[in-house]
């Protein structure tokens, strides 16, 4: 072989060589800059992660009992115990929600369990329907429930949301509740600043209203249409009721579900239902920051409207049809910020009807001064119009 024609195969090889360095250094690089350890917060012997991300003493790095395989059964491991006080709160990543856990050297060595035998394949539950959420907790399990909801529990509340001019944060402002995957219902005096849906938005699937720790991220939705009851008395709070559709239909899953409706003047006196929202806890005496959940026994018509003519309303004070009276009892009632949030009842299966929407009332959480909710059951017929307008057909008789 010619020396020339060496020279040149000698310099082909070289040329090949370098190419495939260059191309394995950026797989390497590429490699590095996939770490995601690098933008986690460290602590003593591991990094701050959100808590069911910390099984065994370690972190889950290959979604061990997070994973939801494609059977038809909706399993998962037992619930995680968490706390929502923050005073309980004594871990150095000092933020709800969040754990330091170990990595590395620093993890204790994983068990490998044994093999279970094998079992017949579970009976897969039925689909979730409106109503349902998980009273358990769903992947939480909160230990301190005496006010506030487990995660998963109501899955169909709504944080109502505007621009806030002063922040780049949007404002939490009002509740509401999810009776159909595109329709929010909410009272109308939530909205009596909005002319159109510019600057509102819907958040579903939440819980934490400040953090974003939860297991899965909440959803938020842009507003198409504001429809207003159109005899809704802006003073008065008469028909104090409002839909919002949705810019799109929302996915239902374990965190986001549709609450069912009563029926035409269903009635609901003397039962013990439930309300829940993000407006000021009483007990506390500050803006809840975890969903919220309070007990109160449904008020009559008449000994509602007695109770509160011993208040500043005077005694010739008229509580008007649309109403429904909930509450009465000290230190226990839904409070400022909790406009248009759900007053719901068991049916006794499990499934919780929507019996009001938080309105109004005389202070917060007085003895025999119920707080005052839109009467759902007499708006029934007029929520089925508003939609088959809209061309949505929504299950609104369940």
């Amino acid at each position: 072989m010619k020396p020339i024609t060496i020279r040149r195969t000698l310099l082909l090889w070289f040329a090949i060589f370098c190419v495939f360095g260059i191309v394995f250094a950026q797989i390497e690089d590429d490699y590095d800059d996939d770490d995601p350890f690098k933008s986690m917060r460290k602590c003593p012997g591991g990094y701050c992660v959100a808590i069911h991300l910390c099984r065994n003493n370690s972190i889950v790095t290959e979604g061990e009992g997070l994973i939801e395989d494609r059977t038809a059964a909706d399993d998962y491991d037992e619930p995680i115990i968490v706390s929502t006080d923050k005073d309980d709160n004594s871990d150095v990543c000092e933020e709800f929600m969040l754990k330091c856990c170990p990595h590395g050297d620093q993890a204790n060595r994983r068990v490998v369990p044994p093999v279970p035998e094998a079992k017949d394949q579970p009976d897969a539950p039925p689909p979730m329907t409106c109503g349902q959420g998980h009273p358990d907790g769903y992947i939480y399990r909160v230990n301190n429930t005496d006010s506030v909801a487990q995660y998963g529990e109501f899955p169909w509340s709504a944080a109502l949301f505007r621009d806030d001019p002063m922040s780049d944060e949007p404002q939490y402002f009002c509740g509401g509740s999810l009776i159909d995957p595109q329709v929010v219902l909410t009272a109308a005096h939530c909205l009596r600043n909005f002319s159109d849906p510019h600057g509102l938005t819907v958040r579903l699937g939440e819980w934490d209203i400040v953090n974003a720790n939860e297991p899965r991220k909440h959803k938020e939705f842009a507003v198409r249409k504001i429809i207003k009851h159109e005899e809704w008395h802006t003073r008065k709070y008469h028909n104090d009721l409002a839909l919002l559709i949705l810019d799109k239909p929302a996915s239902l899953v374990p965190t986001i579900n549709t609450v069912c409706l009563p029926e035409v003047d269903e009635d609901f006196n003397g039962r013990r239902c439930v309300a829940v929202g993000w407006g000021k806890d009483v007990k506390k005496d500050k803006y809840a920051e975890v969903l919220k959940k309070v007990e109160l026994p449904v008020v009559a018509h008449g000994p509602c409207q007695r109770m509160l003519r011993q208040t500043l309303l005077g005694p010739i004070f008229q509580l008007h049809l649309s109403f429904l009276c909930a509450g009465g009892e000290a230190g226990v009632d839904m409070c400022k910020g909790d406009g248009g949030a759900p007053l719901m009842c068991d049916r006794g299966d499990g499934k919780y009807v929507q019996a009001g929407i938080v309105a109004w009332g005389v202070g917060c959480a007085q003895e025999n001064v119920p707080g005052v909710y839109v009467k759902v059951a007499k708006f029934i017929d007029w929520i089925e119009d508003q939609l088959n307008l809209e061309g949505i057909e929504a299950a609104v008789r369940n």
